[in-house]
């Protein structure tokens, strides 16, 4: 998904002409392969925003994006919020989830870690 993905090229591989095949895409998954690929690689940036502490232009990059402006256009369009917004919301929550369950979890040593999908903690 870092790379140019072309219409043309999918359509080939599938060994169909590209109308054709943006039309069974999205029958098959009820929305267009660009909207798809979009979709998929806000969801990477997501979940590289949880999982490291890359800056936002490597991230945009790793993702396939033009830059940063990039990403931020269209992360706010799907997401609704920026992206630096959204990844400042979910560190909050998972700070407070881990203050919680190291409360609940007393002494024993327990390292929960962060869903990619949902920013929910895994035990």
């Amino acid at each position: 998904m870092s790379g140019t993905i072309r219409i043309g090229d999918l359509a080939r591989v599938a060994r169909l002409s590209a109308s054709h095949f943006s039309k069974a895409f999205r029958s098959g998954l009820g929305e267009s392969p660009y909207a798809y690929i979009v979709r998929r690689r806000i969801e990477r940036a997501q979940e590289m925003m949880l999982l490291t502490d890359e800056p936002l232009a490597s991230i945009a990059l790793a993702c396939g994006l033009a830059d940063q402006s990039h990403l931020t256009r269209l992360f706010h369009r799907i997401v609704g919020v920026s992206p630096t917004s959204w990844r400042r919301l979910r560190a909050a929550r998972c700070n407070d989830r881990a203050r919680a369950t190291a409360r609940q979890v007393g002494s024993a040593t327990v390292r929960p870690t962060v869903n990619p999908r949902d920013g929910q903690l895994w035990m």
